[in-house]
């Protein structure tokens, strides 16, 4: 798995369990290079070649660059859940190590702003990973405030 979520670096370093529920820049602005290194290495332990995009948004943070909210969701129902603590609209994609070109697969949808919607979203998308590439691993969905 080359994901390494933000709950799991925060608990390595010492800032307990559940802060994954706060922004990704509100928790880095403490830590700094502590957690942007974690990330990194992380995902070089895993053999990654390249950061998934909520891993590329904590290095980011931790550097002081802006990023938009984003929650990972393992299911579908944590999604909509995601989604209703963000605030709509928000963006729901497709979490899967084995794809890196979401758009490919239909696993993006923006501007979604119900929760009846996200939950669609999300059934849809992962229903159509599972037709088109079914040996790809879905790892969940990245909610996203819309910028």
């Amino acid at each position: 798995m080359c994901a390494r979520w933000l709950h799991a670096d925060a608990e390595s370093a010492g800032l307990g369990a559940g802060v994954h529920r706060l922004p990704a820049s509100t928790l880095l602005s403490a830590t700094g290079s502590v957690l942007s290194k974690a990330v990194v290495l992380g995902a070089l332990l895993d053999g990654c070649e390249m950061l998934s995009e909520p891993e590329a948004k904590q290095v980011l943070a931790a550097y002081g660059i802006p990023v938009v909210e984003t929650r990972i969701a393992l299911t579908v129902d944590e999604a909509v859940l995601a989604a209703q603590e963000i605030g709509f609209p928000v963006a729901v994609k497709i979490l899967s190590p084995d794809i890196n070109h979401k758009s490919d697969v239909g696993g993006v949808v923006l501007d979604v702003e119900t929760p009846m919607a996200v939950h669609t979203a999300a059934q849809t998308m992962h229903e159509r990973l599972s037709r088109l590439q079914p040996k790809a691993r879905l790892q969940g969905f990245s909610v996203q405030a819309m910028a």
